[in-house]
């Protein structure tokens, strides 16, 4: 049953087509940022043993998408000249195909991770597709401490989809901080679960930057 679903997936994606889209005159100085982090794709809680809610891939997928929507309804009043989507930060819920995070941490899983791996492509690329009829995107992928390779593994996925697009970027370096200049503003993107003297660290790491910019915040999940 999971090889005919894969199967399915297969055929679905190949189904898919990057389309050109027009963008209207450019409104300067909004940005939007899309960050849901910890979203754990894979992971399963069953409520008799856990005495919560349940979880499982199909729960997380409706749950992103529902996430996403509400946003994009929320500052649907405002013209923005680029969305920044961040992804990654524990996005997925295991690292590898023996279901243990980064580090080795054996986590109770949903179905087979290459399973989970295409669900969660196919929901990105969904979430882009709605995104990028809004305003160009940047995609930047933020590794966490659960997907560190995983994460990486998505980012060059999703860059080898859009490869040819004009309005998607994909910024994939294997580091585990990325930054992001808009206007006067510096925003320093982490997982958060290594450190805090963020200050000194993004300053040091990205002086020219620092001096660029008036306002500096630092996102994380975890």
């Amino acid at each position: 049953d999971e090889i005919a679903d894969m199967k399915q997936l297969a055929i679905k994606g190949l189904q898919r087509k990057v389309t050109k889209i027009e963008h209207p005159e450019i409104i300067k100085g909004n940005m939007l940022e899309i960050n849901i982090s910890d979203h754990h794709f894979g992971k399963l809680a069953w409520p008799k043993e856990t005495g919560h809610e349940p979880y499982d891939v199909q729960i997380a997928q409706a749950m992103f998408m529902r996430a996403l929507n509400t946003l994009i309804e929320r500052s649907a009043g405002y013209k923005f000249e680029q969305i920044l989507f961040v992804v990654g930060n524990d996005l997925l819920n295991s690292d590898n195909a023996e279901n243990t995070t980064t580090k080795g941490t054996v986590v109770t899983t949903d179905v087979r991770y290459h399973k989970t791996f295409r669900t969660v492509r196919y929901t990105l690329i969904e979430a882009i597709e709605k995104l990028r009829k809004i305003a160009p995107v940047k995609v930047l992928v933020v590794p966490g401490n659960h997907d560190q390779l995983a994460a990486w593994h998505m980012g060059d996925s999703l860059e080898s989809w859009y490869h040819d697009s004009e309005d998607v970027i994909v910024e994939n370096q294997p580091r585990y901080r990325k930054y992001h200049e808009f206007g006067k503003v510096m925003l320093a993107f982490t997982h958060g679960d290594k450190g805090n003297n963020y200050p000194l660290l993004i300053a040091s790491e990205q002086p020219e930057m620092w001096a660029r910019t008036k306002f500096r915040e630092v996102h994380t999940g975890h």
